[in-house]
């Protein structure tokens, strides 16, 4: 018995811990999706314009110097995705592993109501942990590492664009 009751305070306060986590994470979505936008559409049309000079310029300076820039909006957008993705697979660890330790609990008879009650905890944890998340911003692929492909298709046909209008 003391043995699910300390089980039962432990997984509680990890259970708390993940949810004060979730909370502050979704209360942060709406400053994320909106930097995200900015910096997508803003990295997609500058670095399309900054890689268009370079090639028009040949290779200076300047080309080089806004080549660089390119290169750190499009790194820009790439550390949000990452981040988000680094973000999905903790949970999706956490959900993992806390599928394998409810399938680990001895179950006996005697303790039924703490099974049970621990069981629903970890349960819980599991559904929230593994939903994962998916942020979408105005006209943006969810932030996550294809929307970097996504954007890097969008510089291109924007660079051929440019290109062939001159």
């Amino acid at each position: 018995m003391e043995f699910w009751k300390n089980l039962n305070t432990k997984v509680n306060a990890v259970a708390l811990q993940h949810e004060v986590i979730l909370i502050t994470f979704f209360k942060t979505c709406q400053a994320i999706r909106v930097t995200f936008f900015l910096s997508y559409y803003f990295a997609s049309i500058t670095a399309s314009f900054m890689l268009l000079e370079t090639m028009l310029s040949g290779i200076t300076v300047m080309a080089l110097i806004s080549f660089c820039g390119a290169m750190a909006l499009i790194f820009d957008c790439y550390w949000y995705c990452r981040s988000i993705d680094a973000f999905n697979d903790v949970n999706e660890t956490i959900a993992h592993n806390v599928l394998v330790l409810t399938a680990g609990f001895p179950y006996t008879p005697l303790c039924h109501k703490e099974y049970r009650d621990i069981c629903s905890t970890l349960r819980l944890i599991h559904l929230s942990a593994r939903q994962g998340v998916q942020i979408r911003g105005a006209g943006t692929p969810v932030i996550s590492t294809p929307a970097v492909t996504a954007m890097i298709n969008m510089i291109y046909s924007a660079l051929t664009f440019f290109r062939n209008f001159k």
